[in-house]
């Protein structure tokens, strides 16, 4: 099998306006309070700000 004619793409459906998934980020990452994302794209301004400073 080969995955060289393939096209990766993701998507999930959040219930939440920020589109958190409310599932674990695997290593973690910048923005992230703890181990789930509960911040959505909250945790992007949330590093965007830290980094104004």
């Amino acid at each position: 099998m080969s995955l060289s004619i393939t096209s990766p793409y993701s998507f999930w459906v959040s219930l939440d306006k920020t589109g958190a998934s409310h599932g674990y980020v695997a290593a973690g990452g910048p923005g992230f309070d703890g181990p789930i994302d509960t911040l959505g794209s909250l945790a992007y301004k949330k590093v965007a700000a830290s980094m104004r400073n």
